[in-house]
């Protein structure tokens, strides 16, 4: 008798244990692939933050570049033969 009534309710009760089940192993691949975006966007972040320091020492670089190359061209401009001729 026992046996018969589990056996009755797991019939009656075996689509919402399904239903259970399925809407957690959803929410566990939800939250997986939020982990996965998460993490990727983690990835570019860092890749973006890399090229921008690359960049940024670049610009430094160049500018000292510049200021060198700007020095020089005072230089020789003071002491070309052209400007001193009057």
């Amino acid at each position: 008798m026992l046996v018969r009534e589990i056996q009755a309710y797991l019939e009656l009760n075996q689509d919402a244990m399904e239903s259970g089940r399925h809407i957690r192993l959803k929410n566990r691949q939800a939250n997986r692939t939020k982990v996965e975006k998460l993490k990727d966007v983690i990835r570019q972040r860092d890749a973006a933050q890399s090229t921008l320091t690359s960049a940024n020492e670049r610009i430094v670089e160049l500018s000292a570049k510049v200021r060198s190359l700007e020095m020089r061209f005072d230089e020789a401009t003071r002491n070309s033969p052209r400007n001193n001729r009057y």
